[in-house]
């Protein structure tokens, strides 16, 4: 239906734009001449060029430059053709005018009169290859235009799988070690299982959301991150050492979702949380323009992270493809401790 439109758009531009033309063109040569020819002269003579206007431009234009190394020849070969048709056609309709009576002057087949026709043929052959050429280039600038928004589209539908498949990777290990200390603590500590399986089921709600514009609220983030943190503690019987600062101006303020949070779990996965000398340290603060992210933890013997897991790599392209140059992010060992530095832009 969308085509059909488009293309009963398009006849009514073209039949105005030759209207516009031929009534100029009259007026102009009438008042040049001081008469009118006849009508079966316009009629006649405008259905020539407007047809040599069209079959150059839609059929020999495209059929010449199809291949362009054959082009050279092609073109050249194709014109000189279509100068013979309009030349054999012009005199014919000049024959048929006399016989009608539609002719003013009595027909003289001179170099004059075929100057006249070969300089009719230039001019709709120019304004033909102009027309060719507009089209091809405006159609060639369109399909570089649906190109990049199908580039864009596509980076959009990684972005959210790439999210989607983060928020899928906090699941399956937490939700396997909380239900067996569920089921451990079911039977030794009942009074701490409702409170696991309330801070479970948020961070599953969490995990299986969808954000409209691939942002979220920071409160949504900064909840999980108390759940995720309440939820190890309850497994290790609250002996983990973990402190968490937080000062934020405006906890409304959207941010990618699970950037914070892989950092987090991140501390939960690889590091040494057991020592009262040495807690890991999460600390977050923002003001109105930007959000500042910290964490330090010991890293276990043989598992440091200098070459970036999954997670870290995520968290880079994500920001990369979010923040450009704006966002900072920096990670690395430093002595026995693995620490994190994250600071990013936040739209109001």
């Amino acid at each position: 239906m969308k085509s059909i439109k488009a293309s009963s758009k398009t006849i009514k531009i073209h039949v105005l734009c030759w209207a516009i033309y031929v009534v100029y063109e009259i007026l102009l040569t009438a008042a040049m001449k001081g008469e009118f020819s006849h009508f079966y002269f316009y009629l006649f003579f405008y259905l020539l060029n407007i047809s040599l206007f069209y079959v150059h431009a839609l059929y020999v234009m495209p059929a010449s430059f199809r291949k362009i190394p054959n082009t050279l020849w092609r073109l050249p070969f194709m014109v000189i053709i279509e100068i013979g048709v309009y030349v054999c056609l012009s005199i014919l309709l000049s024959k048929l005018l006399m016989v009608l009576h539609a002719r003013s002057t009595p027909l003289v087949f001179n170099w004059r009169f075929l100057i006249a026709i070969i300089w009719r043929f230039i001019l709709f052959f120019l304004f033909s290859s102009g027309y060719y050429f507009l089209v091809s280039y405006l159609s060639k600038r369109r399909q570089e235009m649906l190109k990049a928004l199908e580039v864009e589209r596509l980076k959009a539908e990684l972005v959210s799988i790439e999210r989607d498949f983060l928020r899928s990777q906090i699941t399956p290990h937490l939700l396997f070690n909380t239900l067996n200390f569920i089921k451990y603590a079911s039977k030794h500590k009942p009074e701490e299982v409702d409170n696991a399986i309330i801070r479970l089921s948020q961070i599953m709600s969490f995990a299986i959301e969808k954000s409209m514009n691939g942002l979220i609220l920071l409160v949504e983030e900064l909840n999980q991150i108390q759940n995720i943190i309440q939820l190890n503690q309850l497994r290790f019987d609250h002996k983990l050492q973990v402190k968490f600062h937080c000062e934020v101006l405006d906890e409304t303020v959207t941010v990618l979702p699970i950037i914070l949070l892989t950092l987090v779990e991140n501390i939960f996965k690889h590091g040494i949380l057991n020592d009262p000398n040495y807690p890991a340290k999460i600390e977050l603060k923002s003001d109105a323009n930007a959000l500042e992210f910290c964490t330090s933890n010991r890293a276990r013997k043989g598992n440091f992270r200098g070459s970036a897991g999954l997670g870290i790599s995520n968290i880079t392209l994500r920001l990369k493809n979010a923040y450009a140059e704006k966002a900072t992010f920096n990670y690395g060992k430093e002595g026995d401790f693995y620490k994190t530095y994250l600071r990013i832009p936040l739209a109001n």
